[in-house]
């Protein structure tokens, strides 16, 4: 763990599992994870911007991995990672832009994909069911995740009035 947290980079594989918390956790130490596997969905890479704060290498060009970091701005790469490490840390008590808001927007984009898909109503459009043009414009962002979470009873788990 001490060479984690001492280390710049970070190297992260393909495993034998779809995921591993062994990303996180380079995340959590502070370290820029270099990446090298094939096909592999990122956690919230439908949210967040992983170019911004890690390094990919496709499998087959891993001999070009020290051209690679020699080349790469690794401050703000590093300075990007601090920016969206909240996104990976739950807390006892749910904080706006944790883990736990990251994943009920997950769950609430999920929801609207499944009612596009049902041909109820294309998500974030005035036509999906119980929505009027202006919230379904607002509809993926905090507005939308707070009615979502009080909806269904989460409401004194959101720190946004």
């Amino acid at each position: 763990m001490e060479l984690m947290a001492s280390s710049k980079y970070c190297l992260h594989v393909r495993g034998t599992r779809v995921q591993s918390p062994r990303l996180i956790e380079v995340l959590q130490f502070g370290c820029v994870p270099v990446i090298i596997a094939d096909g592999y969905e990122l956690p919230l890479g439908w949210l967040l911007d992983w170019s911004k704060f890690s390094i990919r290498i496709a499998e087959a060009d891993y001999k070009r991995l020290p051209e690679v970091l020699e080349a790469a701005d690794w401050r703000s790469l590093h300075d990007n990672l601090r920016r969206v490490l909240s996104f990976f840390m739950y807390h006892r008590t749910p904080l706006f832009g944790d883990a736990f808001w990251a994943t009920m927007l997950g769950v609430q984009r999920q929801i609207a994909r499944s009612k596009a898909c049902k041909g109820l109503g294309a998500p974030g459009s005035a036509e999906a069911p119980g929505r009027s043009g202006t919230e379904a414009a607002s509809g993926a962002g905090v507005g939308g995740l707070v009615k979502f979470l009080y909806s269904w009873g989460f409401g004194n788990w959101v720190g946004v009035p």
